[in-house]
């Protein structure tokens, strides 16, 4: 797993500043604004990160990343890698504080915000910045289906709060065992 975050620090820092995408209109829901993609969901938070650490920016009370509502997000390795080791897919990676992902406008489960297959699908692990603690994560109306080792994992210390609203787990009971195993520090 600290490859992948190491791919997602290293594309943050390879892609320019100006590129930083934003929430864009919604596929078959245009006036909500929010994302579609899990790769461009965390540049967007690493270049929010990065503000901060550089004193551009003071950070917020609080982070909304609205998901676009009947939008899949694979987790998946890409075709042709049965091996998952040289191209492994890229988990959600909260880096900043207080930070919600919520399903459409509402964070209704109903909104159809789907983390489908992979590994992992959540990477939740303590700042790298000292004074920037991660201290509380919150998923409204997302479903976790399918994936191979946990819906929602990490390292983070025993004060962040991971808090999950009107979502669903699509696991076998074993699975389920693991999240709480691999999550001692959260409040599910």
């Amino acid at each position: 797993m600290r490859r992948a975050l190491a791919l997602v620090t290293l594309a943050g820092i390879l892609v320019p500043t100006s590129s930083q995408t934003g929430p864009q209109p919604c596929p078959g829901a245009q006036a909500i604004s929010g994302y579609t993609s899990i790769f461009t969901l965390n540049s967007d938070m690493l270049f929010e990160l990065a503000d901060i650490v550089t004193g551009e920016l003071d950070p917020e009370p609080e982070y909304e990343f609205t998901l676009c509502p009947n939008t899949v997000f694979d987790f998946n390795p890409p075709a042709g890698n049965n091996t998952n080791n040289t191209s492994p897919s890229i988990p959600l990676m909260p880096v900043l504080d207080n930070v919600i992902f919520k399903c459409g406008l509402t964070g209704s489960v109903d909104g159809g915000c789907i983390f489908n297959g992979g590994d992992t699908q959540v990477q939740i692990e303590d700042s790298t910045v000292g004074t920037y603690p991660i201290t509380a994560v919150t998923f409204e109306g997302v479903t976790f289906a399918e994936f191979e080792d946990a819906a929602v994992s990490g390292g983070a210390a025993s004060t962040t709060t991971v808090t999950i609203i009107d979502s669903n787990f699509e696991v076998s009971m074993c699975i389920a065992a693991l999240i709480v195993i691999r999550l001692p520090w959260s409040r599910l």
